[in-house]
């Protein structure tokens, strides 16, 4: 079988450090009538942006449009500091390898051009560049660095270890954030839009029920639960049946306060006691009592 290639040149390989790091360095304007020139001994050339598309390597799928407005508004002051790296696939037909960000804000700025570096890359090339730049950005969001880490191992057969090597993080962190891609769909949904963090995802891993890590879930959601308080449920829940029936109920119980909840439009709290238990009902105002009120006598005439 064929040694897969070994990884961690990244975009060393194919510009020097110093030039993918500095940004304080001017390139020529497109009207200055410089077409070509050397940009720390790589030929640069202004390239149509319409004529570029995106890395389809690229692990990053949603890009902050703070961020975004940020790198426009500079590139809108100062012009593009550092080029682009593109690898040419057909005549006017180019495919981006690093710099999308610098590219989109082109774009959105209405430039006719924009300055590259243009480099004969093979397909593994061009994904290990473009994971491993975006990996030592430490912007991607946990989805989006655990697929990156999957694509490493699946792409070049890689473990946990090598990879740390690679990226140049622990190797621990590196497995807790592969063990993300075991969890549910709505999991990882919510760990994408920043719902919970990968402290709760952790806790939650710690569950083997999907019903229960999904319902804890939603419990962290919705009651905007620390980390130390998740660990401390999903601890309570695999720690022995009647912790087991005891995290089930409160999980229940929180299902059925956001059904009343929505019911009533106002905060519902079920406090239950080892006889019982009360609801606790809030309201505003005199005309909220009042509407809430007509709302319980409404459903109860229609029994």
């Amino acid at each position: 079988m064929t040694e897969k290639k070994a990884l961690g040149r990244g975009l060393a390989a194919l510009i020097p450090q110093s030039a993918v790091e500095k940004e304080d360095i001017a390139l020529p304007a497109k009207d200055s009538g410089a077409e070509k020139w050397l940009y720390k001994g790589k030929e640069v050339v202004y390239i149509l942006v319409n004529d570029i598309r995106p890395n389809r390597f690229q692990p990053r799928k949603e890009f902050r449009n703070d961020k975004l407005k940020e790198l426009t508004e500079s590139i809108r002051q100062k012009g593009v500091l550092q080029p682009i790296l593109v690898r040419q696939l057909a005549e006017d037909n180019f495919e981006l390898v690093a710099g999308e960000r610098r590219w989109r804000a082109a774009k959105a700025l209405g430039l006719d051009r924009i300055p590259a570096i243009v480099k004969e890359t093979r397909d593994s090339d061009a994904l290990e560049i473009s994971l491993i730049e975006n990996l030592q950005r430490d912007d991607l969001n946990p989805l989006e660095e655990a697929k990156a880490y999957k694509r490493l191992a699946d792409e070049f057969a890689l473990d946990a270890e090598k990879i740390a090597q690679v990226v140049g993080k622990a190797s621990s962190s590196v497995s807790n954030m592969l063990r993300l891609l075991t969890l549910s769909d709505k999991v990882q949904q919510a760990i994408s839009a920043g719902l919970i963090t990968t402290g709760h995802a952790k806790a939650i891993l710690a569950l083997k029920d999907v019903r229960l890590q999904e319902r804890l879930c939603r419990r962290i959601i919705k009651g905007n639960l620390s980390v130390r308080e998740a660990e401390r449920i999903s601890s309570g829940a695999k720690s022995g049946s009647s912790a087991r029936e005891t995290f089930k109920k409160d999980l229940q119980i929180s299902a059925l306060e956001e059904g009343l909840q929505k019911a009533l439009g106002t905060k519902v709290r079920i406090l239950p006691n080892k006889r019982g238990g009360k609801i606790v009902i809030e309201y505003f105002s005199n005309n909220d009592l009042e509407r809430v009120v007509d709302i319980i006598g409404s459903s109860l005439r229609t029994k």
